[in-house]
């Protein structure tokens, strides 16, 4: 029978008595680390990722159609879902990789003036779907990778946030569907 251990911190792999290990731990990975010690590191792209969902604000969106606005100072996605919800991402810009600590620390109607700001004078209905945001906001970096020259050895390998090299946001790698089919 094989097994199979699953992404985190791996045990040495000369010890885990495993098959095959599969990296699904995220863009900072330990897996791929293990299997290329020299692998480049993530570099912070400057923008956060905030993320949402809005009832009862009328926009042009049907249901499973995503938009996309890259407005005046941000960019906004959302789509509709077949109950009503629109799910929503916004991407403020961010010079520099904010301490984790910093991020936790703003507070939801803290997020939600800066994005109504930031989206005031763009034509999308990206302010009113901020303001009617139910639920907390919280915001994250964004993080990419220049390259993985190395993503598999015979026995590991590294899949999802740990493996490619474009940046988890502005709704990409969010599976839509994922709610619905729940």
């Amino acid at each position: 029978m094989t097994r199979l251990a699953v992404g985190g911190v791996p045990p040495p792999v000369h010890q885990a008595g495993q098959h095959l290990l599969v990296g699904c731990d995220g863009v900072h990975s330990t897996v791929r680390r293990v299997i290329d010690p020299n692998t480049p590191a993530p570099r912070f792209a400057p923008l956060l990722n905030i993320g949402g969902y809005s009832v009862g604000v009328r926009h042009r969106c049907g249901p499973g159609e995503y938009h996309m606005v890259f407005g005046r100072r941000a960019f906004f996605g959302h789509v509709q879902a077949p109950d009503g919800q629109t799910w929503w991402v916004a991407n403020p810009p961010c010079r520099r990789d904010p301490v984790r600590e910093a991020l936790r620390a703003v507070t939801t109607d803290q997020w939600r003036h800066r994005l109504v700001e930031a989206f005031a004078a763009d034509r999308s209905p990206a302010a009113d779907l901020v303001l009617a945001a139910d639920g907390p906001l919280a915001g994250w970096t964004t993080f990419d990778l220049p390259t993985v020259p190395v993503w598999h050895t015979d026995r590991m390998l590294v899949i999802g946030d740990a493996a490619h090299a474009a940046s988890p946001s502005s709704g990409h790698h969010i599976d839509w569907d994922a709610p619905v089919a729940a």
